[in-house]
């Protein structure tokens, strides 16, 4: 009984630590393949729907980061595609952290509406 407890306790709190960092249009995409950074920054439009605080703005935009080295090589392609498609059909994405307070994209959707 106490692990089923425990179990439903953890699935609970790891939903409530997930926090969305913008739900938007594309305002641009910058891809680093520095020595000390290799990275992809998303940034949206100033009008892009954020609940992240202001901990991820950047130059004044709301902005999304996927480090390369936190998620396997096929991921980091799906999630670039996904936000190319997004730009270039003029769409919008919704980007989510697994941690509240971070920019790391873990969860990317193309998607008009928040749902």
């Amino acid at each position: 009984m106490k692990k089923i407890i425990f179990t439903l306790v953890m699935l609970f709190s790891l939903d409530s630590m997930a926090a969305d960092i913008a739900l938007g249009n594309i305002r641009g995409l910058k891809v680093y393949d520095f020595d000390n950074n290799k990275s992809i920054r998303i940034y949206f439009e100033k009008n892009a729907i954020h609940t992240n605080s202001n901990a991820c703005v950047e130059q004044g935009y709301q902005t999304a980061i996927i480090t390369v080295a936190k998620h396997d090589e096929a991921t980091v392609d799906r999630m670039l595609s996904i936000v190319l498609a997004a730009q270039m059909a003029n769409k919008k994405i919704r980007v989510a952290s697994a941690n509240a307070n971070s920019c790391e994209v873990d969860f990317i959707a193309l998607q008009e509406s928040y749902f």
